[in-house]
């Protein structure tokens, strides 16, 4: 009776106790919000993926580096689902893990996950969940779509590197192959090996040497024949073949061969051909004179990528005037060994230039000084057939004289006389000036605002596409310290000119080159040119060559006699990254190419990224995933990145095994053909080709076992937050009123 009574005493303090130790609420898992998240090929699995959507009403779908939310009322049917991933990055061979936690911050609080997969993952990728969980990522259910396993094709591997032009074949079956005769190893037709089951060495265990064709790659086809009838099974497996292309050449132009291709193996393929090409695949990749404007942004990511990577090495040939110019594509231009402006003016094509100068009454003083000094500057840093107009403005205008040479000008004389006056009408003297300089029948024409801006309201939009339209670039050079930066720096950038902040007279000489320089087409210079080697000695002619400043530091291979780099590159961790600045195919290096030692001085250039390397490996192919293994005494902290169709999908370092050997496991679900990139020490080694044919169904036993045993935790613990203050409140007030009620103290006391 009394241990009811403190029974009922007691609940209150235990409440109290527990919301002073924030002590987590024990809640089932099966009675939280289930979230989808699902790590499948949307190809093939667009079906299953809309079943979900309909049950759970949303989807997470997580690719290499994002995650999609899919909700059930966007899509009105399974086809209108699968027209929609169409065009999605695919969420096959993604690390499950590192998906798993990046969706999982996207769902909802109180919710568990069910993670749809389409292979069975490995044990790693297991216990790391299992890990994940207990460190606290919600309750996790890892479901198939199919479920049965009942396999007779296992896992097979190949080796290469350890005879030379065979590769030794190893295949896998289960004890199911004992229901058939004979089995037979073929390849175009042509009988490789044969055998019976029951002679298989270990009973499963078949083996057989083949040879390595030229290109590498294989078809074999499988053929067991029982008293059930026959069973076919193709495997295409690749390997490094003698005549597999080193270099792939990017080019539009005739297929005449060039220097490149007598010197190694090359495929050409032109701009619009190569994504059918897996670029990861080739050590050096060559853009044969292809302009820098014209590639694209998705192959302009695909270059700078790789040379973040350093996945392969670059080539760039600058063999005519349409290479470009400054500004062309920035991207790519960060990476070259050289900036797109000449050293020199000399070889400069003649440019029609238009001088606003701004002497209205806010340029008073300083700035008044500043802007003839510019003006003045800019007048001895241009060439002397450079024809120039100079027009004078305040809230009218004056023309100083017409386009005209620069070497017939006094300018000086002209300008003294000049003082501060009116008002500031910009828009007035860019309209007259445009006109002028619209009339001047010259290919390149460029417009120098000198100003503070400092102008009355106007429509600039239209002056500013009258310039772009027709070719016109502006320059603004904002002198003072009061400058109406918008204005100016806006003129600048959508006319493909540049903007100048002058503040000094020490400025103004770099600023007047740099801006000569920045607006002019690529400089392709016909001329005799003497090409010398980094000792100084005459290694040849060229007879017309791009002339580009190199970048400091950068090392210059083959000069001409005015110290232009005409063959540049740059050396990292075994990449490479090249510019030929003249043509491959003799049309201006005839004479330069005729030296041996010219062409012996490319190939001691090329030679480091293309050569061989002799390393033993083996691939292997089982359910779900691929692993390589290679044999290397030299190897120090191996990687390897894997991509497929021109995008990477794995990124992982190999782990060591026995015998100086390597091993990686890489989890693959989509058929198709990958590259490997194998990096030693943060240096690209080697390629390994790879074919991933989806038709072997082994599954590791450590996998299967971590299958079977893994569990998605039953509760969970939730923040209580002030629900154990709440109940101690309530049970507070009911022991309260079952304390001064006489009837029920007596009865519970009884």
């Amino acid at each position: 009776m009394m241990l009811k009574r403190f029974f009922f005493l007691a609940i209150p303090p235990v409440f109290l106790l527990l919301h002073v130790l924030q002590t987590p609420l024990v809640f089932p898992s099966f009675l939280l919000r289930p979230q989808v998240i699902a790590c499948i090929d949307t190809r093939s699995d667009a079906q299953n993926l809309y079943i979900m959507l309909q049950r759970y009403g949303s989807v997470l779908l997580p690719t290499q580096e994002t995650v999609t939310f899919l909700r059930r009322n966007e899509f009105q049917s399974a086809e209108d689902l699968e027209a929609y991933l169409g065009s999605f990055p695919q969420s096959a061979d993604i690390d499950l893990p590192r998906a798993l936690v990046r969706a999982s911050t996207l769902i909802r609080p109180y919710s568990r996950i069910i993670l749809l997969l389409d292979r069975y993952p490995s044990a790693a990728e297991i216990k790391t969940i299992g890990a994940l969980q207990r460190r606290g990522l919600p309750p996790t259910t890892m479901r198939l779509p199919q479920t049965d396993y009942d396999p007779l094709f296992l896992a097979f591997s190949y080796t290469y590197g350890t005879q030379e032009g065979a590769l030794d074949f190893d295949l896998l079956f289960s004890p199911r192959v004992g229901e058939y005769d004979s089995l037979e190893l073929s390849s175009g037709g042509k009988s490789l090996a044969a055998t019976f089951p029951e002679e298989l060495e270990e009973g499963r265990g078949f083996q057989a040497t083949l040879p390595i064709p030229a290109s590498g790659d294989t078809l074999l086809e499988l053929t067991l024949t029982g008293n059930r009838g026959s069973l076919r099974r193709s495997l295409r497996i690749q390997s490094r073949g003698e005549e597999d292309p080193q270099i792939l050449l990017i080019s539009d132009k005739a297929s005449s061969r060039n220097l490149l291709e007598t010197l190694y193996r090359v495929k050409r393929v032109t701009l619009e051909e190569v994504w059918r090409e897996n670029l990861a695949a080739y050590p050096l990749l060559v853009f044969d004179g292809v302009a820098l404007g014209a590639l694209d942004s998705e192959l302009t990511a695909a270059i700078t990528e790789i040379y973040s990577r350093r996945s392969a090495s670059l080539f760039f040939v600058a063999d005519s005037p349409r290479f470009g110019k400054k500004g062309d594509n920035p991207a790519v231009e960060r990476i070259l060994p050289i900036e797109l402006s000449p050293r020199s003016l000399r070889y400069l094509p003649d440019l029609g230039i238009l001088i606003l100068l701004d002497i209205s009454a806010s340029m008073m003083g300083e700035k008044l000084s500043l802007a003839k000094v510019s003006t003045l500057e800019l007048l001895k840093n241009l060439k002397d057939t450079d024809r120039i107009s100079i027009l004078a403005f305040w809230d009218s205008f004056r023309f100083l004289h017409g386009f005209e040479e620069k070497r017939t000008l006094s300018s000086e004389v002209e300008l003294a006389p000049l003082i501060a006056q009116g008002g500031t009408d910009v828009y007035k003297a860019l309209e007259a000036g445009l006109s002028n300089l619209l009339s001047l029948d010259m290919e390149d024409r460029h417009v120098i605002l000198i100003s503070d801006g400092n102008t009355k309201e106007a429509d600039f939009a239209s002056q500013i596409e009258r310039a772009y339209s027709r070719g016109i670039t502006i320059s603004t050079l904002a002198v003072g310290d009061d400058v109406n930066t918008a204005l100016l720096s806006r003129i600048a950038q959508e006319t493909d000119g540049r903007y100048y902040r002058v503040l000094s007279l020490e400025e103004i000489p770099s600023i007047i080159f740099e801006d000569r320089k920045s607006i002019a087409r690529s400089s392709f210079a016909v001329d005799l040119f003497s090409i010398f080697d980094p000792a100084s000695t005459p290694v040849g002619n060229v007879s017309g060559m791009s002339l580009f400043t190199p970048k400091t530091g950068k090392p210059i291979v083959y000069r001409n006699q005015l110290d232009d780099p005409l063959l540049i590159a740059e050396s990292k961790d075994q990449q490479l990254t090249v510019v030929f600045l003249s043509d491959l195919y003799g049309t201006y290096t005839k004479d330069f190419f005729s030296n041996p030692e010219v062409v012996r001085g490319f190939q001691a250039v090329l030679d480091p990224v293309l050569r061989r390397h002799q390393l033993t490996v083996r691939v292997a192919e089982a359910a779900g995933r691929m692993s390589i293994t290679v044999s290397g005494r030299d190897l120090i902290e191996p990687t390897l990145e894997v991509y497929r169709e021109n995008r990477i999908v794995q990124h992982r370092p190999m782990e060591a095994g026995i015998y100086q050997t390597y091993h990686a496991e890489l989890p693959a679900t989509l058929p198709g053909s990958y590259t490997a990139v194998l990096y030693s020490q943060g240096a690209p080694l080697i390629r390994i080709p790879l074919y991933y044919n989806a038709s072997m169904q082994g599954l590791p036993t450590d996998a299967l076992e971590a299958w079977v045993e893994y569990r998605s935790r039953s509760f969970v613990y939730l923040p209580a937050g002030n629900l154990y203050f709440v109940l101690f409140f309530l049970s507070s007030l009911l022991v309260t009123w079952w304390a001064r009620n006489p009837k029920w103290s007596r009865r519970s006391s009884s």
